[in-house]
C-alpha cells in the first residue's frame, strides 16, 4: 500500500523517491530503485514502525530506523541484511527468518524469555497467531546435563499469540506454557536461581507481563540453587514473580523441602540416605547411614547449618586418609584400643555436626561423631576461596586394661580420664588436596566445646603438658584399680 511519492520510470528502472508506505505491521519512507528484468528492488527504508506480534503488545517492534532492504519479487522475499531478516511469502503463510537473534536483540521486547543469541523461523497467517522453530543461545545457562554441562544451545519449538506462549525443547523433555503458569520437565537438570532471575528480569522489563507465579513439575531431574543440588525422582517447584520458591523433591522414599521468602532461604532433609545428602552438601565422605540436613539463613551473608548423622561411615576424603596414615605412625597410640580407623571406614554409631557458611568460609563450630570403639569432636573451618583447611579434632578412646598404663609417654597432645578414655589431639591444617595433619597441643584440645572433652577435663587423672614431680615419700601398695585411677597427678 503506498500512501504518495514520487517514480521515474527509465531503461527497465524504477526509481522511487520519498514513497510513503503503510502496512497493519509497518510504516514509512521508502527512496531506491527497481529492476523490472530481474524482478528485484534495493531501497533504503526510514522506518516509522516494524512490528511482529500483537499491536499493543508486540515481540518485536523498531522505531525510526533506517536500513537497506533487498526485495525479490519474483520469489516474494525479502531481505534485511543489518538485522538478518529475511521475510517469504509462501502461499497463504508468511515466514520470517530470524537468522541471529542477538542482531534484532535490542528489538525483542515482550518474549518471556531471555536470550543472548540464537535463530528461529516464525510462521503467521494472519499476524496474530506464530509459531516457531529455532535454536535459542544463553550465555549463562538455566538447564544442565547429568555432567555438570551446561547447554547454552537450546533447540526449540512453540508458538507467541495474545494469550499464550509455549515453548518445546530438548526433544519434549521440557514444555513451557505460560497461560496455564506452568512448566514440565523430564530427564533434564535445572538450575533454579538462574531460571526465576531470567523470569523475574523478563518481568521487571516488561509492565505488560501478566506472569505472576508458575509452576514447574519434575521428573527424574536434579534441582541447583548456587551450591546446594538436590537429585530427585520427582519435585514440584512453585515461585513467584517476587522471588520466593518453594520446593518438594523426592528421592525413592527421602523428601527434602526447600523454601526462599525474600533474601532467606531455608533447607530441610530428615533421614534421607547418602545419595541424597552428597549432592546437598558437596560432600561424599559420609557413606549408609541416614542424615538429618537443615540449613537456614541469607546465602548472601551467612548460612548456619546441621547435619545429624544415624549410623553409617566415614570415609574416602583426603583429610580422613592422611589421619589414618599419620595415626598409624604415633607410637603413643599402640597402647591404645583399635580407634576405628581403617581403609574400610569409620564406623559411626551417631553424630552432629553445626556450622556456618559465611561468602567463602564454613566454619565448624562444633563436631561430635560417637563410634563403636572411638569418639572424636573437632572445630576450624575450610576456606573454599584457598582450598585451604583448619581442623582440631580430639580422638578419645578406650584404654586397654591388659596395658601397661606406665608404658605410655607425658605427652601434651594426650588427656587421660577417670573414666578408662584416653584422647588424643590433631591439628589438620594445608590445602584440602593434601592436608597435612601434626599432632595438637593439649591447650587446643581444651578449646573444643563439647562434652566429651569437659568430662575429661573432670577427671582427676589427665596429662598436661609436664611429667609428675618426683615423690618425697614411698608410695603406699594400691590395688590395681587405685593404680589404674592414679596414672597422673
Amino acid at each position: 500500500p503506498v500512501l504518495g511519492g514520487k517514480v521515474n520510470y527509465e531503461k527497465g528502472v524504477i526509481t522511487l523517491k520519498n514513497i510513503q508506505v503503510k502496512e497493519r505491521w509497518y510504516g514509512g519512507k521508502v527512496n531506491g530503485r527497481i529492476t523490472l528484468k530481474s524482478k528485484v528492488a534495493q531501497l533504503k527504508a526510514d522506518i516509522d514502525y516494524l512490528t511482529l506480534g500483537e499491536k499493543k503488545n508486540p515481540f518485536l517492534k523498531l522505531k525510526k530506523k533506517n536500513l537497506a532492504i533487498n526485495i525479490d519479487y519474483g520469489r516474494q522475499m525479502i531481505d534485511v541484511p543489518a538485522l538478518k531478516i529475511k521475510m517469504l511469502k509462501e502461499k497463504k503463510k508468511f515466514k520470517v527468518q530470524l537468522q541471529d537473534l542477538k542482531r534484532i536483540k535490542p528489538y525483542l521486547k515482550n518474549l518471556p524469555i531471555e536470550m543472548d543469541g540464537g535463530h528461529l523461523d516464525v510462521v503467521t497467517r494472519d499476524f496474530t497467531t506464530f509459531s516457531y522453530v529455532g535454536s535459542l543461545k544463553r550465555n549463562a545457562c538455566f538447564f544442565y546435563s547429568k555432567n555438570n554441562v551446561c547447554y547454552t544451545q537450546v533447540p526449540c519449538k512453540g508458538s507467541v499469540s495474545k494469550n499464550q506462549f509455549t515453548l518445546q525443547a530438548f526433544n519434549d523433555r521440557l514444555k513451557i506454557d505460560l497461560a496455564k503458569s506452568l512448566v514440565r520437565v523430564n530427564n533434564l537438570n535445572i538450575d533454579l536461581k538462574m531460571l526465576f532471575d531470567s523470569i523475574n528480569k523478563k518481568n521487571t522489563a516488561s509492565s505488560s507481563s501478566k506472569l505472576k507465579r508458575i509452576t514447574i513439575l519434575g521428573k527424574k531431574s536434579n534441582i541447583r540453587y548456587k551450591e546446594y543440588t538436590l537429585k530427585s525422582d520427582h519435585y514440584k517447584i512453585v515461585g513467584t514473580t517476587k522471588g520466593n520458591i518453594s520446593a518438594e523433591a523426592t528421592l525413592g522414599k527421602d523428601k527434602v523441602i526447600f523454601k526462599k521468602q525474600g533474601s532467606k532461604l531455608k533447607i530441610e532433609a530428615i533421614r534421607i540416605s547418602d545419595k541424597l545428602l552428597h549432592p546437598l552438601i558437596n560432600f561424599n565422605g559420609l557413606q549408609h547411614g541416614r542424615y538429618t540436613f537443615k540449613a537456614y539463613g541469607n546465602p548472601d551473608k551467612v548460612m548456619h547449618g546441621e547435619i545429624v548423622i544415624e549410623g553409617g561411615v566415614m570415609k574416602d576424603f583426603k583429610a580422613y586418609n592422611n589421619t589414618l596414615a599419620f595415626i598409624n605412625t604415633l607410637p603413643a597410640l599402640a597402647t591404645l584400643h583399635n580407634p576405628g580407623y581403617s581403609k574400610k571406614g569409620f564406623t559411626i554409631k551417631h553424630g552432629v555436626a553445626k556450622y556456618r557458611k559465611i561468602k567463602d568460609k564454613i566454619i565448624f563450630d562444633s563436631i561430635y561423631i560417637k563410634g563403636t570403639s572411638a569418639d572424636f569432636v573437632g572445630k576450624g573451618e575450610i576456606d573454599l576461596k584457598k582450598n585451604t583447611i583448619n581442623v582440631t579434632i580430639a580422638i578419645q578412646t578406650a584404654r586397654e586394661l591388659g596395658k601397661v598404663i606406665g608404658s605410655i609417654p607425658l605427652l601434651g597432645y594426650i588427656l587421660m580420664g577417670d573414666d578408662k578414655s584416653m584422647t588424643v589431639g590433631l591439628k589438620i591444617t594445608g590445602s584440602l588436596k593434601k592436608p597435612v595433619v601434626k599432632t595438637s597441643a593439649t591447650k587446643e584440645i581444651l578449646k573444643l566445646p563439647l562434652d566429651l572433652i569437659k568430662r575429661t577435663l573432670t577427671s582427676p587423672a589427665h596429662i598436661l603438658n609436664k611429667a609428675p614431680k618426683a615423690q618425697k615419700k614411698p608410695l603406699k601398695p594400691q590395688s590395681k584399680q587405685e593404680m589404674f585411677n592414679k596414672v597422673a597427678p
